[in-house]
């Protein structure tokens, strides 16, 4: 799913019947409409969208044969045609994927003989033409992928060994650096996985995760700044990142919980899981201080719920713990310091994708705890009201997407 102005894009994935798609739709968020556009030349499942410019780019994913995918295809989001672009060198399933000026970089994952990867490509969206540039020092999976000024970082993950990662690459796009190579940063204090992350100014935050044994709590950041590290004063020493661990801990272990920006003054993290309790407590870190204090509870447990910001109120909406699926939205006002129940979603859902639009909240399709759902409903912050509007062509469920209720449990603890 990708936003394009005013219209919000959904394609490919797999419907209720098992059935692999190529079919895309759109609605305008103006008149609350959804129409379908014109299908991808391939169906694709686990593929990477960027919008860039007048156009929307699909790379990699898998088709309905189970075969990876190296294809790429675009659409002119004026004319609405789909034409197929050159093809990336490596079939890669689920891969990040960045924009970066003129340039898309696909990177890490795993390709269709179910080797992780280490190789990074890029295609010049002018030229259309796509080619290999330096790969990354580890193979990856399920690394985290930003950009930052004229620097892609790539965060964590899983190496090929199954080993939990701590470290940190990044690479430069400058044209004044002609030899473009990946630079080890400095590696996090802590191995994470399914941790939260959540970027203020200058600083990377990394929230909670788990590490291959523990269920964690800490709070790691990075000022993307270099900071002089000289082993001597006869040495001249080098550039390089510095992450520390920041308000000391939570008071909470956290597995995939949400984590928001409020202001740029405090971190919310909200829900989520520890080793053995699913969460409605909430947290949140003052970014003066460092301290983490706890606010008040959401009145439900909600494991990897999704967290918006609108304007003085932060809203949590849907998912729940792994034995229900809810329709229940709570928001909570920050001055006040309060949660609230607002009006249910007509639906309960789980696996939906939710968007922020000016005044409004979308929720689009999941599965209801017994069927794949097409249909969308919005909330008008304003009044607080639900609504249902036009329907997608397709009934739609984020398999891959982060709230999945599959999660890791330490050795030697049984689950829940």
């Amino acid at each position: 799913m990708v936003v394009q102005g005013q219209h919000i894009y959904v394609m490919g994935w797999i419907d209720d019947g098992c059935n692999y798609l190529e079919t895309v739709e759109r609605m305008n968020v103006v008149t609350g409409q959804w129409e379908p556009v014109a299908s991808m030349g391939t169906k694709r499942h686990g593929c990477a969208a960027v919008v860039q410019g007048q156009h929307i780019y699909v790379m990699g994913g898998s088709d309905h044969g189970c075969n990876d995918l190296e294809t790429v295809e675009r659409m002119n989001v004026v004319t609405g045609r789909w034409e197929p672009v050159a093809s990336m060198g490596t079939k890669r399933h689920g891969c990040a994927a960045v924009v970066l000026g003129q340039h898309i970089y696909v990177m890490g994952w795993i390709d269709d003989g179910c080797n992780y990867l280490e190789t990074v490509e890029r295609m010049d969206v002018v030229t259309g033409q796509w080619e290999a540039v330096a790969s990354m020092g580890t193979k990856r999976h399920g690394c985290a992928a930003v950009v930052l000024g004229q620097h892609i970082y790539v965060t964590g993950g899983i190496d090929d060994g199954c080993n939990y990662l701590e470290t940190v690459e990044r690479m430069r796009d400058d044209m004044d650096v002609p030899e473009r190579r990946w630079e080890v940063e400095a590696s996090m204090g802590t191995k994470r996985h399914g941790c939260a992350a959540a970027m203020l100014g200058q600083y990377i935050y990394v929230i909670g995760g788990y590490d291959d044994w523990n269920y964690l709590m800490t709070v790691e950041r990075m000022d993307v700044y270099r900071v002089f590290l000289a082993a001597d004063e006869a040495v001249a020493g080098q550039w390089q990142g510095r992450w520390e661990e920041v308000g000391g801990s939570m008071g909470t272990k956290r597995y995939r919980c949400a984590a928001v920006v409020h202001e740029g003054r405090h971190i919310y993290a909200i829900g989520g899981r520890d080793i053995y309790n699913y969460l409605e407590t909430v947290e949140r870190m003052d970014m003066t201080t460092w301290r983490w204090e706890a606010v008040a509870s959401m009145g439900t447990k909600r494991y990897g719920c999704a967290a918006v910001v609108q304007e003085q109120h932060i809203y949590a909406i849907g998912e729940g713990d792994r034995w229900q699926y809810l329709e229940t939205v709570e928001r909570m006002d920050v001055a006040a310091g309060r949660w609230e129940a607002v009006a249910n979603m007509g639906t309960k859902r789980y696996g939906c994708a939710a968007v922020v639009q000016g005044q409004h909240i979308y929720v689009m399709g999941g599965q209801d705890g017994s069927k794949y759902l097409e249909t969308v409903e919005r909330m008008d912050v304003a009044t607080g009201q639900w609504e249902t509007v036009a329907s997608m062509c397709t009934k739609r469920h984020a398999w891959e997407d982060s709230s999945s209720t599959t999660h890791p449990v330490p050795a030697g603890k049984s689950d829940l």
